[in-house]
């Protein structure tokens, strides 16, 4: 016996009803250079909505519309769910107004429509290229579906290259291009490119840095903002309604201050009112990961904004994280609060009388009662 498909692709058969169950899939993205006017999801639809008018063996099944969504790859919300309603069987036909709104990947749009597509019995109708594999099969085999495939990731390539010039020339300009406004500011409603300063918010950054100049550890920097009931920056931008990133709302920083958190800031030359970007870039066009760029290739440009923090104290508080090792210790993993809390103003400043090497705190605890002292590193190697 011949393997099994997963898929009981029996229920497409047309022949089994005059009806085709249709998901009309609508996408723009202005990241993949399409044009507002032409492309946009209301007049996508209009295009469609008049081919169905003369097409009545078509019933809609459900719309399905990615907005802000770049077409070089498939992991998009509407799409992951149009796809699964395709492969239970809900689906049976799918209309887009031209092979661009599905995608412009290449080699993931030709496997859909060259291999999927086909074993799953799909009806794939793009109107304005006349492709319809129930009613014209040639037109999916027709060369021109190649040529246009492969133009549509060239001109998403092409676009992704222009639009990163162009964020480069904004940064090197010293406007601001993210998404959202630095915790401590927000930005200038006369000018989105601009930040000024939010004073709600730009007296708890004042705070953090004044404390951690004054010797106080990070991890009592924590404590001591969420024991006062201070919003951390996800849950202050929630709460005022403004757009936040929604992968952290389930996340371990929107339920409060953590230690990450703070570090973040405090390395922070923004807050002394230079402009510092570009610090990831992603992978390529295809692939919207984003990784670490070196420190020496940030943009920089300096005295762009109103500054929060003087830069005397931001030096010296760069010089504390310098001189203080134990501020780069990572202290996610510590298991208990006695762990984070062996850091010390001292650590840094105590050097071995022999050998001149900075002395690292340790201790220990007997009958509930923690004792610290300090050894030499060459000692413990």
């Amino acid at each position: 016996m011949g393997r099994q498909s997963k898929y009981d692709t029996s229920v497409f058969s047309p022949e089994k009803s005059n009806i085709w169950r249709c998901g009309i899939y609508l996408r723009l993205s202005r990241e993949d250079g399409d044009k507002i006017e032409s492309d946009s999801i209301i007049n996508q639809r209009k295009i469609i909505d008049r081919y169905l008018e003369k097409n009545q063996d078509i019933d809609i099944y459900d719309i399905y519309t990615d907005d802000g969504y770049s077409g070089t790859n498939f992991n998009r919300p509407d799409m992951t769910r149009l796809l699964e309603d395709i492969k239970t069987c809900k689906v049976n036909c799918l209309i887009v107004k031209d092979l661009s709104r599905f995608g412009r990947n290449y080699h993931e749009t030709g496997r859909y429509l060259e291999v999927v597509f086909p074993l799953l019995q799909l009806r794939f109708i793009s109107v304005n290229d006349n492709i319809d594999s129930y009613k014209n099969p040639q037109s999916m085999k027709n060369s021109s579906v190649s040529f246009k495939n492969v133009m549509n990731d060239e001109y998403a390539r092409d676009i992704s290259s222009k639009i990163r010039s162009s964020f480069n020339a904004k940064r090197k300009r010293g406007e601001y291009i993210g998404t959202y406004a630095l915790y401590g500011y927000e930005k200038d409603p006369q000018d989105r490119h601009k930040l000024i300063i939010n004073e709600e918010t730009a007296e708890n950054v004042r705070l953090i840095f004044r404390m951690f100049a004054d010797g106080v550890s990070i991890y009592n920097i924590t404590q001591r903002l969420n024991e006062l009931g201070i919003q951390n920056p996800t849950a202050y931008r929630l709460s005022r309604g403004l757009k936040i990133n929604k992968k952290l709302i389930f996340d371990s920083e929107y339920s409060g201050w953590t230690i990450q958190t703070i570090r973040r800031m405090l390395k922070n030359r923004m807050y002394v009112g230079d402009m510092v970007q570009g610090k990831t870039q992603t992978i390529s066009h295809k692939i919207r990961k984003s990784v670490p760029v070196p420190q020496d290739n940030y943009i920089i440009k300096e005295g762009t904004h109103e500054a929060i923090i003087d830069k005397a104290t931001f030096e010296k508080v760069q010089a504390r994280f310098l001189r203080d090792t134990w501020q780069h210790k990572d202290t996610s993993k510590f298991t208990s609060k006695d762990e984070v809390e062996t850091g010390s103003i001292y650590v840094g400043y105590i050097k071995c009388a022999a050998c001149g090497r900075a002395m690292q705190k340790t201790g220990y605890k007997k009958r509930g009662i923690s004792f610290y002292y300090f050894v030499c590193g060459s000692y413990l190697q």
